[in-house]
């Protein structure tokens, strides 16, 4: 299973993507349906992966998830793990991927089957290829979501110039959100460092300064202005 999970992470990490263990294991547990796949094993080995440094330009950093418990998550540094969407990966599954008998405890359909499928990394990459739908909203009403954050959508971002794996810096003005380039001076000065996802979006978290629930979003020229609708 290590190896499995070894590619996971390697996929996950070459995207920019924010992973907590437990999505490791819904991944694994949804491509492996008659498998006991243990999330205390799994999760055991991705913390190890991270101890040997094999998520080069990552740190983890401890959050509070929906259930109240808190958890790991991994993300790029240079990222807030604030930002961290538990439900950005709640569909993905690496496709044709089986989990080795050693590795976990199978159930007796598992264990009666005579072969085990080996995952390649075309099928990882095919399956995370699918990504979960977002919705879309127009850039003149784009909603808060429950925990207080704004999605600056890729259309929007691409309209400014930016691309996955840009850094940006957000600057929270009393009446206005301003999204500069990353050596933006004023942005540099005042701003909160982001970097844009491998879908294009940055997630912005208001900090409970505005109270309004949409937003209107304005792309410039290496600027988005964002105001309280």
């Amino acid at each position: 299973m290590k190896t499995q999970i070894e590619q996971l992470v390697s996929q996950l990490t070459g995207n920019a993507t924010m992973f907590t263990g437990f999505d490791i294991t819904m991944m694994l547990r949804r491509a492996n349906p008659t498998t006991n796949i243990r999330h205390g094993e799994v999760r055991d080995i991705v913390h190890q992966l991270y101890t040997d440094n094999a998520m080069t330009g990552y740190i983890r950093t401890i959050q509070r998830m929906d259930n109240n418990q808190e958890a790991f998550v991994h993300h790029p540094y240079g990222t807030d793990a604030e930002d961290y969407d538990p439900n950005f990966l709640a569909h993905s599954t690496p496709q044709s991927l089986s989990a080795p008998n050693l590795s976990v405890v199978p159930t007796q359909a598992v264990a009666n089957q005579a072969t085990v499928t080996t995952p390649t990394n075309s099928a990882i990459g095919n399956s995370l290829a699918n990504k979960p739908k977002r919705a879309r909203y127009a850039i003149d009403s784009v909603p808060k979501d429950k925990f207080g954050r704004i999605r600056v959508p890729a259309s929007v971002l691409r309209a400014a110039g930016f691309g996955p794996k840009d850094t940006v810096r957000v600057v929270l003005d009393p009446n206005i959100i301003i999204v500069t380039a990353g050596n933006d001076a004023y942005g540099y000065m005042n701003g909160k460092k982001y970097v844009v996802d491998e879908y294009n979006n940055v997630r912005v978290h208001l900090k409970g300064k505005f109270p309004a629930n949409t937003f209107k979003m304005v792309p410039n020229q290496s600027k988005v202005y964002i105001t309280p609708v």
